[in-house]
C-alpha cells in the first residue's frame, strides 16, 4: 500500500502528472533497479555470513565488512531517491517502489493518479483511502468535463 501517511504538497490534475512523468520515471526506474541490487545484496550477505562467526583474523571479515558498508550506501541512495519524488509531489509506494501516485481530486473527491513502472503513461486513478486493487482506467473525457479536475 502507498504512503498515505505523506501529506500530499498539492493535487495534480491529470495534465500535469502527465507532464512530470519522464522526470518520474527516470527516477522510478533508478530507484527499481537499486531496491533490488539492495535486495540482493542482502540475500548474498545473508548466505554468507548464515551460521558463521567471525574470529579475529578471519580472511573473510574484511569482505563481510565491505559488503556491508555497500549496502548501507545504497540503502542511503534509495531513501534520497524517494525524497526527490516526495519533492516533486508524487507519494511512492513503500511497499512496491515501480508505483508512484500523484494526489489528485476526482469528482471533489480525494483521490490518487497511479502509475507503475513499465507503463506508457498515466492511465490510471483510484480514490485515497481505497485498496490497492481497486485502480479505475482513467477515461479523459470525464476528467475534463469535471472543473475538479483542472
Amino acid at each position: 500500500m502507498g504512503d498515505s501517511s505523506v501529506a500530499p504538497k498539492h493535487e495534480f490534475d491529470l495534465e500535469a502528472a502527465r507532464r512530470v512523468l519522464p522526470l518520474v520515471r527516470a527516477i522510478v526506474s533508478d530507484l527499481a533497479r537499486l531496491q533490488q541490487r539492495v535486495e540482493d545484496r542482502e540475500a548474498r550477505l545473508e548466505g554468507f555470513s548464515s551460521g558463521r562467526e567471525l574470529t579475529p583474523g578471519d580472511p573473510y571479515a574484511d569482505e563481510l565488512a565491505q559488503m556491508q558498508a555497500d549496502i548501507a550506501a545504497d540503502k542511503t541512495r534509495v531513501r534520497e531517491f524517494i525524497r526527490e519524488l516526495r519533492d516533486l509531489g508524487v507519494v511512492p509506494d513503500l511497499a512496491d517502489v515501480r508505483v508512484v501516485r500523484f494526489p489528485a481530486m476526482v469528482d471533489d473527491e480525494p483521490s490518487w493518479f497511479c502509475w507503475r513502472l513499465g507503463q506508457p503513461d498515466v492511465e490510471y486513478w483510484m480514490r485515497r483511502g481505497a485498496d490497492d486493487g481497486d485502480w479505475q482506467p482513467i477515461h479523459p473525457e470525464s476528467l475534463e468535463q469535471d472543473p475538479s479536475n483542472r
